[in-house]
């Protein structure tokens, strides 16, 4: 009888605590509407760093609580502003917290390197996104900033 209590007692704390954790994932570290920045890029085939207008582009996402995201771009010099959208969840790889994009069709602004029409951003410190993966095949390093409000709130 013994067993079977402590059995039950290990997979509860088992459960409430996987529960919890994944209640910490499904927000964002800002409130909604949340709104990232495209603020420096920096690779590709000829290795360079473009912050701010100095970038060849202007980009941001715009985030929902409901789970929906809006991605726009802007090309320097350029009268016209590409839009896309699609759905968002969070996830912790390896200890790397991670926003998952999942976009409703093909779109030539999705930065990766297949042709999946998803990216990874990688939530990292000092209140900044990465797109890391477009850099491995010849992208950029794509650094974005959260807008209005800082992770901390302040």
């Amino acid at each position: 009888m013994k067993a079977i209590t402590w059995v039950l007692t290990v997979g509860w704390l088992l459960l409430a605590c996987n529960k919890e954790e994944s209640k910490a994932l499904l927000q964002l570290p800002v409130g909604f509407p949340a709104k990232l920045k495209l603020v420096q890029t920096s690779g590709g085939m000829i290795p360079t760093t473009k912050i701010g207008d100095d970038m060849a582009w202007q980009e941001t996402y715009t985030f929902q609580a409901d789970g929906t995201f809006q991605k726009v771009r802007k090309v320097k010099d350029s009268s016209t502003e590409d839009q896309t959208n699609g759905s968002y969840s969070l996830m912790t790889v390896n200890s790397e917290k991670q926003l998952v994009l999942i976009y409703k069709n093909d779109n030539p602004l999705i930065a990766n390197c297949t042709i999946e029409t998803n990216e990874i951003l990688v939530l990292a410190e000092n209140n900044r996104v990465l797109n890391k993966d477009w850099q491995a095949c010849d992208g950029f390093l794509l650094e974005y900033q959260w807008v209005g409000t800082s992770i901390d709130g302040k």
